[in-house]
């Protein structure tokens, strides 16, 4: 397994993930409803191109396993860890560890002090598990449906520090 930068063809695959991701994991968390308004089947059309747009203007990486997209991880360059998921088969293999290593290591290069993201409540255990704290919960709509997520900082410590 290893982690390369996005390319725009691996954009079908990361919304697959996505897709999968929310809809097989976060069910203890997010009702069906909930669900389908954050990860719609099929994906519309003006969400795969806003993707595809934010992907090339951040810090965009994919996990590989062969030759298979198995996760992915998005950054802007003021630190904020805009998307991270990891295939439901490839959960618990240390995947998202990987891209968030490789995040920091983009954070260290542009000097950014402090990571920030939006957890939603099913990946919050790993964003405190790799240092990050809460902030605040907020409620946002999405496509008519109202969820919760928590807001997460982590200072970084740089090596030259």
């Amino acid at each position: 397994m290893y982690v390369r930068p996005f390319r725009r063809e691996d954009l079908s695959a990361c919304l697959h993930i996505f897709h999968e991701a929310v809809h097989r994991t976060t069910g203890k968390d997010y009702s069906a409803h909930q669900r389908e308004a954050w990860a719609p089947d099929p994906i519309p059309e003006a969400m795969k191109a806003r993707w595809l747009h934010t992907f090339l203007q951040h810090r965009s990486f994919v996990a590989i396993e062969g030759s298979d997209v198995i996760g992915f991880a998005d950054m802007n360059e003021s630190g904020y860890v805009d998307r991270m998921y990891v295939h439901p088969f490839f959960q618990r293999k240390s995947v998202a560890t990987l891209l968030l290593h490789r995040l920091e290591e983009e954070a260290h290069d542009l000097l950014i002090e402090t990571l920030s993201t939006h957890a939603s409540f099913t990946a919050l255990p790993f964003f405190k598990q790799h240092g990050f704290k809460e902030v605040d919960t907020q409620t946002v709509t999405i496509n008519g449906a109202s969820l919760s997520n928590v807001a997460m900082t982590k200072a970084l410590r740089h090596l030259d520090d």
